[in-house]
């Protein structure tokens, strides 16, 4: 383990890919360039509209969990909201 500071930084993981479960076997290709979400702003004018773009691999169709879209949105909006869409 390295130290920096007051940062304690771990050794880095080793991946053995021989352990995946199948069901992940999607992941191991290049879905970045067909498995991706804009997210776009109403108001925008068509073809500024995009505010990001993320990578969509909870699902080999591709798709991301609505809980992590709407944190990513909330973070980017500088916006604190719970789940039921209340300020906290």
């Amino acid at each position: 383990m390295h130290h920096h500071g007051l940062v304690k930084l771990r050794d880095p993981a080793i991946i053995n890919e021989s352990t995946a479960s199948p069901d992940y076997e999607f992941l191991k290709i290049d879905v970045s360039r067909t498995h991706r979400i804009n997210f776009c702003h109403p108001a925008y004018p068509p073809g500024d509209e995009i505010l990001f773009t993320l990578s969509a691999f909870d699902h080999p169709e591709g798709g991301i969990h609505h809980g992590f879209a709407l944190s990513v949105c909330t973070i980017v909006a500088d916006n604190c909201k719970d789940h039921a869409g209340r300020p906290v």
